[in-house]
């Protein structure tokens, strides 16, 4: 029992760390900039401390809010997943348009079922937004390419 209590609280606190030295780091350098390495080092500091108590009464007083947070977050950075994979596997196949398109539909429906309807069973609101995201990608492109539009991200659009 001991070993599994060990190993929860080690799951936690690594993206717990990795969100600290994040905003810690974002603090000492984007908002308090100081050309004094040791003054960075010292806000760098003073923000763990600060941000780790405020995470530690947020998580007394609203249990629930910090997972749900990351849950939300992670749900809409599973929008990008089409345009990274278009990216990497079919450059300029797509245009901008359309995955700004299917990306706004997803991040829509994410938001639509977090804050005001209920995803059916234990499934993540993220691919209710995945699905949309790529049903609005693929008719958004279907209408460019059926009208003949060009696309600045088109290999075609330099030709001729």
């Amino acid at each position: 029992m001991g070993l599994a209590a060990v190993a929860g609280i080690a799951t936690a606190m690594v993206p717990s760390a990795a969100l600290l030295i994040g905003m810690s780091t974002l603090v000492s350098r984007n908002i308090f900039r100081t050309s004094s390495e040791r003054r960075q080092f010292t806000i760098t500091q003073v923000t763990v401390v600060v941000a780790t108590f405020f995470a530690l009464v947020l998580a007394l007083v609203m249990p629930n809010l910090l997972a749900n947070l990351l849950l939300i977050t992670f749900s809409g950075l599973d929008q990008l997943a089409p345009a990274i994979a278009l990216a990497s596997f079919l450059p300029k196949q797509v245009s901008g348009r359309s995955v700004t398109a299917g990306l706004l539909a997803g991040l829509l429906v994410v938001i639509l079922c977090t804050f005001w309807l209920t995803a059916p069973g234990a499934i993540s609101v993220g691919i209710f937004g995945l699905v949309a995201n790529l049903i609005v990608l693929v008719v958004v492109e279907a209408a460019r390419r059926s009208t003949g539009m060009r696309s600045e991200h088109s290999v075609d659009a330099h030709a001729g």
